[in-house]
């Protein structure tokens, strides 16, 4: 009987005694993700201008180093990337680009003409030299005066979803201004690159003294006597427009009633909508209506798409790759 117990009690011991083992080990290992996940979790996200512009000093040995990119299946590297070449024309736009390194950074213009007192949007786009798309990304925006050294916008921590971020502004005056780029990359989200990769970039612009600005579309479409307004409604979901075909004959001004859903998926704040070869890319903010008008000036058949990442960097070309769709204008 007394065997018995002693041999109880000693299975009994050696239970508990394999429970604290365990247990132990993973408070550890918990521990060391919550160090991890704190270090690795030093981004751009609180930086100041004052604070990238430090990070680009302590960085800048860094500049043509080789960065990593994000892995990605084979279906979405033969993706098209919207750049601005693709997406935008030389007639309505300025396309701006500079390479630092693995990196392409590209700045786009739109109107090309800038008025004073006007908003102007400039669309950036981050990708590779390889042609990658790039998941995350992170620019810093300074507006200077070039002929009185005044620093007359600074604007922090935006961020972009495919390499691609968009802002608009407008010029208090006339004048030629320099627009300082701070831009880096994060890719397998989370975590952003260890040690930071901060690169730097410079585009000029001109801006046009002028009461009002000649909204090309308008200009347009006085030149044409009543155009017909084609008014067309787009609901759009994760993934994908709804028509995902819109015909049209040109001459026509063409006004698409985006209503985005507010669908469930957490990765991403909206779906963008660009049209190649039509200087058209905006970002559709989910859980919104918003109204996009152009002239459908060229005939042809033209792809649109998703111009902003809304799916994890590797989905299925079902997700955010296949989010396209095509649109046909008759002579």
């Amino acid at each position: 009987m007394a065997k018995n117990i002693n041999i109880g009690f000693m299975m009994v011991s050696t239970i508990f005694l394999t429970m604290l083992i365990i247990a132990s080990s993973q408070y550890t290992y918990a521990s060391q993700s919550i160090e991890n996940a704190n270090s690795t979790n030093l981004n751009m996200t609180n930086a100041t201008s004052a604070s990238l512009t430090q990070l680009e000093s302590d960085n800048m040995s860094m500049s043509n180093a080789t960065v990593p990119m994000a892995t990605m299946a084979p279906t979405q590297m033969g993706s098209p990337i919207p750049d601005g070449e693709r997406m935008f024309t030389e007639d309505k736009s300025n396309i701006m680009r500079d390479t630092n390194g693995t990196l392409v950074v590209e700045m786009v213009q739109t109107p090309k003409t800038i008025v004073a007192g006007q908003p102007a949007t400039f669309i950036m786009n981050l990708f590779s030299t390889n042609s990658t798309w790039l998941w995350h990304s992170d620019f810093d925006v300074g507006v200077v005066n070039n002929e009185t050294g005044e620093r007359v916008l600074t604007m922090p921590n935006i961020h972009g979803h495919g390499g691609m971020a968009q802002f608009s502004y407008a010029f208090p005056s006339q004048g030629t201004y320099k627009m300082d780029i701070t831009f880096g990359q994060q890719v397998n989200s989370p975590n952003y690159i260890k040690p930071h990769d901060i690169r730097t970039a410079e585009f000029v612009v001109n801006v046009e003294e002028g009461q009002t600005n000649i909204n090309t579309v308008t200009n347009e479409i006085n030149a044409n006597s009543q155009p017909v307004i084609k008014e067309i409604p787009v609901n759009v979901f994760s993934w994908g427009f709804e028509p995902n075909k819109i015909e049209v004959n040109k001459g026509d001004l063409v006004r698409l009633d985006f209503k985005t859903n507010n669908d469930e998926v957490s990765l991403y704040n909206g779906h963008g909508f660009g049209i190649e070869g039509y200087s058209i890319n905006v970002f559709l903010v989910k859980g919104t209506n918003q109204t996009v008008e152009f002239l459908a000036d060229k005939p042809g058949t033209f792809t649109f798409r998703c111009t902003s990442f809304c799916a994890l960097p590797d989905a299925p070309e079902s997700e955010h790759f296949g989010m396209t769709g095509t649109l046909v204008v008759h002579e």
